[in-house]
């Protein structure tokens, strides 16, 4: 082959390689345009609250670059404002897959069991109670799904438990002794009751850790039991009131982002001394 014909083949292989490099950097520059715009319009609509159209812009960020750590991370905040759980977890789980993104395996311990978890109760008073509030036969199944319904649960010793309504109880039962204290008479009766006819012994309930297994729940009230340890409600990030009055426990530390005084008061029984104006 002489020097001409040499010089037209390598003339065209160098073309080639530009076309390919230039292909390559023009795709490249299209995939992080549509990533940029729809991350930006999945943000939008998750300010707007428009949480379906969320879940279609950051699934697109998905399918064009898989290894989108935030995208993730964003779709799972759409599915959960669709309160869908489930898929929030299945995109966190695929996303920290392949893309090994610690930030991911966080989110996704946050969220805590998928709804076709069998929950497993630490309690048998606990679990009486609830499974009656419910109407779930004892002896059934009872999955992390069958309790998303729950997203208020106040608990007055082991007789009382309301679900969703207003509790219509009064507790802490005390008379004053003098201007800085009140002495504890009884824990706790309905709206109304008189102290004589008001509870005065504590309830049976001792360990609270099933309640991971109420994902959706934002509010929860254990008062007057014999609960020991609260570190579950670390896992809870969706719960923002929690009152644990009367119990025995220990460690306040995870009560403490509740700003709820009464949690103070712990290992208390009739006849103590209680700081006045607590309630």
């Amino acid at each position: 082959m002489d020097r001409k014909k040499l010089g037209i083949a390598g003339g065209l292989i160098l073309l080639v390689c530009i076309g390919i490099c230039a292909g390559i950097f023009f795709r490249k520059k299209n995939i992080e345009r549509i990533v940029a715009e729809n991350l930006e319009l999945g943000e939008q609509y998750l300010l707007e609250e428009d949480y379906e159209a969320a879940v279609v812009a950051f699934m697109k960020v998905i399918e064009t670059d898989p290894r989108c750590a935030d995208a993730y991370l964003k779709v799972a905040d759409a599915y959960v404002g669709l309160d869908d759980y489930d898929s929030a977890i299945d995109q966190l789980e695929a996303g920290y897959g392949i893309t090994g993104d610690e930030r991911l395996k966080t989110r996704r311990d946050e969220l805590g069991p998928k709804g076709s978890t069998e929950v497993v109760w630490t309690d048998p008073v606990l679990e009486q109670m609830v499974r009656t509030a419910l109407g779930i036969p004892e002896g059934t199944t009872v999955y992390v799904r069958d309790l998303d319904e729950v997203e208020w649960m106040c608990i007055y010793g082991n007789q009382y438990i309301f679900i969703n309504e207003d509790p219509n109880m009064s507790f802490r039962y005390a008379s004053g002794s003098d201007e800085s204290a009140d002495i504890l008479e009884a824990y706790y009766g309905t709206s109304g009751t008189s102290l004589e006819e008001a509870v005065t012994e504590r309830g049976n309930i001792q360990n609270v850790e099933a309640l991971r297994c109420f994902r959706r729940l934002y509010s929860v009230d254990v008062m007057a039991n014999h609960v020991t340890d609260v570190s579950v409600l670390n896992e809870m990030q969706k719960l923002n009131s929690a009152c644990f009055w009367a119990n025995d426990i220990s460690d306040l530390s995870p009560l403490e982002r509740f700003d709820e005084p009464l949690n103070a008061e712990q290992f208390v029984e009739i006849g103590d001394i209680l700081a006045a104006g607590t309630e």
